[in-house]
């Protein structure tokens, strides 16, 4: 009783906040706004950045942090940034280390006027929506489309202090007041950021007519989510792309976080997973950056127990052959529309039959198609931004 009452002390200071800093930014000429990442396959912002820097009132910045539940050596952590910092030179070369030294620099010195964040994981206390809130509104849109009927989608420690909490699809918000309808306060439904590259990529003219397969693993091995399958299927589906590797395309898309999973569990060692990984380059190819739809409009099948990409794969129109694990949390309704029409298999033996069905499909050209359509984004969150300033009353 004692912690809602200060979290909601806390809510009413944070709000105070926000309408102070809208206030002042009513009369700005120029509006600095600043991407805190950390990961770059979850960024999740890239036809957003493109749109808010055609506006000449935003300045923008890309400030480049580090999770603080990564565990790696110096060495390892060295490497983590520099893959980080080249990835987001492509967007912009505007960017900044703010983790220097094995220290965490202040946000607040960069003058944000806006921060959008990345994730609501790995954050030291300081950047955490509350504190920000002192100097700058923020924003924030998952790095992945919420599928799964997880509370922690909506959390009293990083949302709730949100200025504004981009949500995905209506589904999604509709979750959020079941939880607790003093959540939906500040969430509003924009669409998926993402998505929008479906907008503005196209497919490329194929080379041959082999089928490219994606094989992508999550990393819930442990966590409430419990998406995983890698331990039942991994070495499967190695020995199923070694098999086929003359008549498929292999794509090994693992997340970020799936080495680390294994090797701080003690499910294997260093040398197996890095032995793992390289079979995979042998057979085909792997892929670990953040800007992947490209790879995605120009894949056939994808096969996966991960979450967001459940429904992002979705809007190619491909088939996808979704791992599931029993003991999983449940798929909430956004996810159950969506995974309807899937391959939801169990066993490898579901597996084994329905991936060859598919290579026959493919090869006889009898894949379903359906158009899909999407939302702009990206537009609308710009429009959102600019609403919320001018729209405030001095």
């Amino acid at each position: 009783m004692l912690k809602n009452f200060l979290i909601e002390i806390l809510k009413k200071i944070s709000d105070f906040n926000y309408s102070r800093i809208r206030r002042k930014l009513k009369k700005s000429k120029k509006i600095i706004i600043v991407f805190l990442v950390s990961e770059n396959q979850k960024w999740s912002y890239e036809y957003l950045y493109k749109e808010l820097k055609n506006n000449p009132k935003f300045n923008l910045k890309i400030l480049i942090s580090y999770p603080r539940d990564l565990k790696q050596d110096e060495k390892s952590k060295q490497e983590f940034l520099k893959i980080n910092y080249d990835f987001y030179s492509k967007t912009d070369t505007n960017i900044e280390f703010i983790y220097k030294d094995n220290k965490y620099e202040s946000l607040k010195k960069h003058n944000p006027d806006i921060v959008f964040y990345e994730q609501q994981w790995g954050l030291p206390l300081k950047y955490k929506p509350f504190f920000v809130s002192f100097y700058a509104l923020t924003y924030f849109s998952c790095y992945g489309i919420q599928m799964f009927d997880f509370k922690e989608d909506y959390t009293k420690n990083f949302h709730y202090f949100l200025y504004k909490y981009l949500v995905d699809f209506k589904e999604n918000y509709n979750r959020f007041l079941s939880y607790n309808k003093k959540f939906i306060k500040n969430c509003v439904v924009v669409g998926y950021p993402k998505l929008d590259a479906y907008l503005n990529l196209k497919k490329s003219l194929r080379k041959n007519d082999k089928p490219t397969v994606i094989y992508s693993p999550h990393h819930s091995l442990f966590s409430e989510l419990k998406t995983s399958t890698f331990l039942k299927n991994g070495e499967f589906i190695l020995d199923l792309a070694n098999k086929t590797k003359n008549e498929v395309n292999w794509v090994f898309k693992p997340h970020p976080r799936l080495k680390y999973v294994l090797r701080d569990n003690n499910i294997a060692s260093d040398e197996l997973i890095e032995g793992y990984y390289n079979k995979w380059s042998e057979i085909g190819k792997i892929f670990n950056e953040g800007n992947y739809f490209d790879l995605f409009l120009n894949s056939d099948i994808l096969i996966t127990d991960c979450c967001s990409y459940l429904g992002e794969y979705y809007y190619t129109g491909n088939p996808v052959i979704r791992l599931v694990n029993s003991e999983a949390v449940e798929l909430n309704e956004l996810g159950k529309n969506i995974t309807k029409n899937y391959y939801n298999v169990k066993s490898n033996v579901e597996l084994n039959k329905v991936f060859y069905d598919l290579i026959s499909m493919y090869k006889e050209n009898k894949f379903p198609k359906y158009d899909i359509t999407v939302q702009k984004a990206a537009e609308n969150i710009v429009k959102l931004i600019q609403n919320d300033i001018s729209s405030y009353k001095i």
